[in-house]
């Protein structure tokens, strides 16, 4: 594979091919990188026993550099702040990787909707979840794909038994009743139908499963 460096002076269409033909991905997760050595680094996650676990989830890794970066990702704390602009962030690596956006220019810009990036990995995910609408990202629970990462990680919370909230449709948990009631309107039609009672008549409600 080559790099799929993409930059204002190529023509639309020649970028667009770089893009979705010879961008440096995992063809077992289809995780899009940068460089091929990061490609190349990764590859071994779907190769090898995962022995370090998360302390606080089920996920498990193959190196102790990307388990400490995820359990980040479940304290609150955000202990490396941007010197320019003061945006914290919970790992150092993503902070370094903001601080581009302030030290160099935004060189590679998108074919369709001339969005600029920093680095051609983000033009790559870019336009293929945006304009493409590939969705790599699967839910481990009832197998629904999207194509961001963080649609995903808010669907996820749909499924935590702690939430208290059920859909009667499609047994999908929310934490408070507002947000059961947007994904009610959104994807579950309410059809009100007259319901027998010896009193008074009385409705009750149908729901459209989509």
């Amino acid at each position: 594979m080559q790099a799929s460096t993409a930059t204002g002076n190529e023509e639309p269409v020649t970028v667009k091919k770089k893009i979705i033909e010879n961008g440096f991905y995992c063809d077992v997760c289809e995780k899009v990188f940068s460089s091929r050595a990061h490609a190349r680094t990764h590859k071994p996650a779907h190769l090898f026993l995962r022995k370090l676990k998360c302390s606080h989830c089920a996920k498990r890794f193959y190196q102790t550099h990307h388990l400490k970066k995820h359990e980040a990702t479940h304290s609150s704390a955000r202990p490396y702040a941007c010197e320019i602009c003061k945006r914290a962030f919970k790992v150092e690596s993503n902070m370094k990787l903001h601080m581009a956006v302030h030290t160099r220019e935004a060189s590679h810009e998108c074919p369709d909707c001339g969005f600029k990036f920093h680095q051609a990995g983000a033009l790559t995910r870019h336009y293929r979840s945006i304009h493409l609408r590939q969705q790599f990202y699967e839910c481990n629970v009832c197998k629904t794909k999207f194509n961001r990462k963080e649609t995903l990680r808010s669907h996820l919370d749909s499924h935590r038994i702690d939430n208290p909230f059920s859909c009667k449709p499609c047994g999908m948990l929310f934490p408070d009743n507002s947000q059961l009631v947007k994904h009610t309107k959104a994807h579950h039609l309410v059809i009100k139908v007259p319901k027998s009672s010896q009193s008074q008549q009385k409705t009750q409600n149908v729901y459209k499963v989509e």
